[in-house]
């Protein structure tokens, strides 16, 4: 009987540590990338990806010119931007991407449950 407990127990432990590496919290990040903990920068012509932890969504951002494209597997909205805008882009299930261009760099405001993957 106790034989089958323990296997049980590195089961659930299995199972939590997946979890996390699934989510992404054992993922590394670029130091660089981050302004602060829930900010991130895009310099021209580059593209960063958002994973949505409460609804497992991929989002690619990418920044091109006055161009800024939100692409997940169900969707994609392209918004234009002057030379010095800020936009609040549409996201699935009511959320919405705060963006903000300074010149050739895009400040993205990174929403609540998502993380920045490589």
């Amino acid at each position: 009987m106790k034989n089958s407990s323990n296997w049980v127990l590195g089961l659930v432990l299995f199972v939590i540590v997946v979890f996390f590496v699934v989510v992404g919290f054992g993922n590394p990040v670029d130091d660089s990338l981050h302004l602060d903990s829930n900010r991130a920068r895009i310099s021209d012509g580059s593209t960063m990806m958002l994973q949505s932890v409460l609804y497992y969504h991929l989002y690619v951002v990418h920044f091109e010119g006055d161009l800024v494209t939100v692409t997940s597997l169900l969707s994609s909205t392209y918004t234009l931007c002057d030379p010095d805008c800020t936009e609040d882009i549409p996201l699935l299930m009511g959320q919405t991407l705060h963006v903000e261009k300074l010149g050739n760099v895009l400040v993205v405001d990174i929403p609540f449950a998502m993380l920045p993957i490589q």
